[in-house]
């Protein structure tokens, strides 16, 4: 039965694909906070620009118990806005 190979070869490769989908549409979410390392690569900046842009208020960030952190969708929205 060639419908029956067709089917199980298609679930076969869903299978395979969709952790790399889920991979793909967790990391492009807008949610959540990002660390200072992690917001320097989002951005594709050294740490010390990001640290020089955090002294000068020039980028949104937020501190919780001494850490720096960044909203994704604010970053997303500062980049959109030409900063």
């Amino acid at each position: 039965m060639a419908g029956d190979h067709e089917f199980k070869f298609i679930e076969s490769l869903a299978d395979a694909v969709a952790p790399r989908v889920a991979e793909l549409l967790q990391a492009n979410r807008d949610d959540g906070f990002f660390n200072a390392e992690s917001a320097a690569e989002y951005l594709d900046i050294s740490l010390d620009a990001l640290y020089g842009r955090v002294k000068r208020r020039s980028i949104p960030f937020h501190r919780s118990g001494g850490r720096l952190l960044f909203d994704r969708r604010e970053l997303r929205g500062w980049v959109e806005c030409g900063a």
